[in-house]
């Protein structure tokens, strides 16, 4: 196995050198055309992702990837991996995929406000095809197949490419959303390549609903020009027969001799079973057994938790003990404790036991978990999937609300965008009695949130917190002797 590590990414691979390189290589390109075009995106406070360089046999036991694909992203709250066929012969197509959803993750990561559909897309497939030539960094290349598509097809209009959500039928139509992601491309591409002076104030445009300013009028504002000029002069220049791109100076990339290293076969394995983990894989087979063989090594915590973790998500409170003291000893490190406590939870996660925290053992387990996550958490307070899960068990056992609030509020502090904390902050506040002031929360949440199912997650408990307070209103009229509506 190589391994190469940078501040922003590190990179597993049980491929060749020179697939190992190549991969390096455009990330390092990459961040320099994401610097360049939007610096502040390269200060978050995220988890740095894990890049997989993969031989042909271990992408298909353990990518667990969609027949024919060459690479993908897969990103959640905790950060976001990259895996790559290194036998797949399009190498530059899957650069590309890689880059498009890094966008999207890294924007997601550092928007303060819900940004609008077409520009997500839009700047995802302007740093989607970037590339270095004679010492310059060429940044927003003409994609062949959107540039076609301005030329060849009928226009979707503009106002209704700008106000379309990730609900609308522009977006998710069969027929209609190639039309939207090539419109949203040459926007972003026009306002970028070619009008670099306006794009100082993109933001207002991005957030003009925010701001409670018209379509009509932000236009004017940014390009100085009334909406019917506007949409002529982009599909003008999409359909012109020559399209720009930046180029700029290229930075000095980094000397890679000496940094792709060799590393134990036993580590980049058990990497490689973290990410499976990280998919939920506990059912597959092939998962299954080499849990069990890095498992041997005393050692090894991670892979202990992980076998610890498969033999209890079935719900069998008595297997895998073994495998639970294994992984929780002195040595154990945060990431092995997190996935420890994920196994005293897992039945109950399954709804294999009593969620309400009636069921005794489901509490026991429930509190043995919250121990494991705060040492996790005490460990490496980066670790914030640990907080994390100290508020999933504290649903189960609800005791120390105070002190698991506390120390929810200061995860919050340091990710102040993270979604899934925010929720769980909520969650707390509902089990504290504090209705309205949840509600309140989980407002903000959802007008950030971009998931369809995490918004209809929200949307269900912004039900039942409405219903809670309806009942608890009712309760309170009837005590006053007072007539009750709905």
């Amino acid at each position: 196995w190589l391994y190469y590590s940078e501040p922003d990414f590190e990179l597993f691979a049980d491929a060749g050198s020179r697939q190992v390189t190549e991969a390096v290589r455009n990330m390092q390109v990459y961040r320099a055309a994401r610097d360049k075009v939007l610096p502040k995106l390269k200060s978050i406070d995220a988890i740095r992702p894990r890049i997989f360089v993969l031989s042909g046999t271990s992408f298909e036991r353990y990518a667990n990837a969609r027949p024919g694909l060459a690479g993908f992203v897969r990103s959640h709250d905790f950060g976001v991996d990259i895996v790559i066929d290194a036998s797949a012969k399009d190498w530059t197509g899957t650069s590309s995929v890689v880059q498009h959803e890094l966008t999207h993750y890294y924007l997601h990561q550092s928007a303060d406000f819900a940004l609008p559909a077409w520009f997500d897309e839009g700047l995802a497939e302007y740093l989607s095809t970037i590339d270095i030539q004679r010492g310059k960094l060429r940044i927003g290349i003409p994609a062949g197949a959107r540039w076609n598509r301005m030329r060849e097809l009928s226009w979707m209009p503009l106002r209704e490419v700008l106000a379309a959500s990730r609900s609308s039928a522009a977006y998710n139509s069969h027929a209609a959303a190639p039309t939207f992601y090539a419109e949203s491309w040459a926007l972003t591409h026009y306002v970028l390549t070619v009008r670099g002076e306006d794009a100082r104030k993109i933001s207002q445009l991005l957030a003009y609903q925010d701001n409670g300013t018209s379509l009509d009028t932000a236009i004017k504002e940014v390009f100085g020009a009334e909406f019917p000029a506007f949409e002529e002069r982009v599909r003008k220049y999409a359909r012109s027969s020559r399209l720009l791109y930046g180029e700029v100076e290229a930075p000095p990339l980094p000397d890679l001799r000496d940094r792709i290293v060799p590393i134990d076969e036993a580590r980049g394995l058990t990497e490689l079973l973290l990410f499976a983990m990280r998919g939920r894989r506990t059912a597959d087979p092939d998962v299954r057994k080499l849990a069990d063989r890095l498992a041997a090594d005393a050692a090894n915590g991670k892979a202990a938790a992980a076998q610890a973790l498969i033999a209890r998500s079935e719900g069998d409170w008595n297997a895998g003990i073994a495998a639970l003291a294994s992984c929780n000893g002195p040595s154990a490190d945060d990431i092995a404790l997190v996935l420890c406590g994920d196994a005293w939870m897992a039945p109950a996660w399954r709804g294999r036991a009593d969620p309400t925290g009636t069921d005794e053992r489901t509490r026991a387990a429930a509190l043995e978990a919250t121990a494991l996550y705060e040492r996790a958490w005490k460990a490496n307070p980066a670790n914030f999937e640990a907080i994390n899960s100290i508020v999933m068990a504290h649903a189960v056992h609800r005791q120390r609300t105070p002190e698991i609030k506390a120390e929810l509020r200061s995860a919050i502090e340091r990710y102040p965008r993270s979604t899934t904390l925010r929720f769980q902050y909520a969650r707390m506040q509902m089990a504290s009695g504090e209705l309205d002031e949840a509600r309140q929360s989980l407002e903000r949440v959802l007008m950030d949130s971009r998931n369809p199912d995490f918004r209809l997650r929200l949307i269900r408990t912004l039900r039942e917190i409405d219903n809670d307070i309806a009942a608890r209103a009712a309760s309170q009229g009837a005590r006053n002797g007072a007539p009750t509506s709905k």
